[in-house]
């Protein structure tokens, strides 16, 4: 027996620009989307009032780094194709025969090989993982980046 809470809130969203790079030659042009972001957690027991946890602060968590990522340009750091010079003011991305240049203040420069939902769904659950309450047995992520195209991870913890 199991109980599973799903979260799915308007508010647990970001846009962000990004470029999908697909090989040393062959990539997205620079786009954007509005993601949105679903959290399921499952535990195995509700306490004697029948709450599994405290909704509030996974909600929080989860708009935190939603909000983290709103309005800015996403970078992948791992991707073997993309190379990222960082001055004071500017991060340039430097990709086959193709130059970005952004104001610093407008990138994050993410730990993931791609910007794709998958990945984005995998960061997410990093992110939240380590802040779940005991209970919590597993925890499931969805990215959404348009209607009926989105990628979930999910793992046991």
């Amino acid at each position: 027996m199991a109980y599973k809470i799903k979260i799915e809130k308007d508010r647990i969203k970001f846009s962000s620009a990004h470029f999908t790079i697909f090989g040393p030659t062959q990539a997205e042009r620079l786009h954007g989307h509005n993601y949105y972001v679903t959290i399921e957690i499952q535990t195995h027991k509700v306490d004697a009032l029948g709450f599994a946890t405290d909704m509030k602060p996974l909600k929080d968590i989860a708009f935190e780094l939603s909000q983290f990522l709103d309005e800015y340009i996403l970078v992948p750091e791992a991707n073997p194709y993309l190379k990222i010079t960082k001055t004071n003011h500017q991060v340039e991305c430097q990709w086959h025969n193709k130059t970005y240049s952004f104001p610093i203040d407008d990138v994050r420069i993410l730990p993931l090989t791609n910007i794709t939902c998958e990945n984005l769904a995998f960061w997410f659950w990093q992110k939240m993982q380590p802040q779940l309450p005991k209970a919590v047995n597993w925890l499931g992520v969805s990215v959404k980046e348009t209607h009926g195209q989105e990628s979930i991870y999910e793992n046991v913890i």
